[in-house]
């Protein structure tokens, strides 16, 4: 029956010899047999129906990391969601993979750019509701601020797969408060579709080839300018728990290896 493996904001993926597939996403179970789709089908005849997990494909670096995707618009439920060893297709490409792990993600700073006007009266604040990887069982508030860096360096934060949060219970939660300043024909203005929110994390390992790092540009000294000492004015971000180091790859005049073949030295 129907009934049995589908509910209203299910995805069904329809199936027919010499046809495409179709996805469509269930508005309503009319009974036990019968069904009705947000959007018509194209297809009669014998067609085979099984429930599916969508997802759009958002970031995806074949050259970088060819092993993580990122999906967003899951339709991830309790009863119907992504999980490790099971496949995963592409609708168009057709192409497959073997699930290793459904990833939540601990980010370092987020920006909130959310175009926002204000007038005399109004006033507009943005807070936000977190999960702290310390105790993934509570959250917290925090302040934050429009437009600019907001680095969780106290506490911390896990933004969480649909599929390993399926009732949405962990929160990660931008909240705008807007007041008027009791001036009724005064009001904030708040641009949704022109805002977005960027999130960073840093790859921070014990691992020299997988930890972040910079490199700075090649400085040559000028003709007669040579030096005798190296100081360093740094200023930096480091989460809790985390170091950073700094090395300096020198050459003299005298030192006639390639300058790429030269090893670091840790300064102190």
């Amino acid at each position: 029956m129907l009934t049995d493996n589908y509910a209203a904001g299910d995805f069904i993926k329809l199936t027919k010899v010499g046809s495409p597939i179709q996805i469509h996403k269930i508005a309503s179970i009319t009974n036990a047999s019968e069904i009705v789709l947000e959007t018509p089908s194209s297809l009669s005849g014998s067609i085979t129906h099984t429930p599916v997990v969508i997802g759009e494909l958002d970031m995806y670096d074949v050259a970088r990391n060819p092993f993580e995707c990122h999906l967003v618009n899951s339709s991830a439920t309790s009863s119907k969601l992504f999980a490790a060893s099971t496949l995963i297709k592409g609708l168009d490409s057709s192409s497959t993979a073997n699930i290793a792990s459904i990833n939540n993600i601990n980010l370092s700073y987020i920006q909130p750019m959310i175009m926002k006007a204000n007038d005399n009266s109004s006033r507009a604040s943005l807070t936000g509701t977190f999960v702290p990887p310390s105790d993934i069982n509570v959250t917290y508030s925090k302040p934050m601020q429009f437009n600019d860096n907001n680095y969780f360096t106290e506490k911390g934060v896990i933004l969480y797969s649909r599929s390993n949060d399926p009732s949405g219970s962990k929160s990660f939660t931008l909240n705008i408060t807007m007041d008027n300043g009791s001036n009724v024909t005064s009001t904030s203005f708040v641009d949704i579709e022109a805002s977005k929110l960027i999130a960073y994390q840093y790859k921070i390992t014990n691992v020299a080839d997988t930890t972040s790092k910079y490199i700075s540009k090649k400085i040559e000294l000028a003709e007669d300018l040579d030096a005798e000492d190296f100081q360093l004015t740094l200023s930096a971000y480091r989460p809790a728990g985390t170091d950073v180091k700094v090395y300096i790859k020198a050459q003299n005049g005298y030192d006639f290896d390639e300058f790429d073949n030269l090893g670091w030295t840790e300064m102190e």
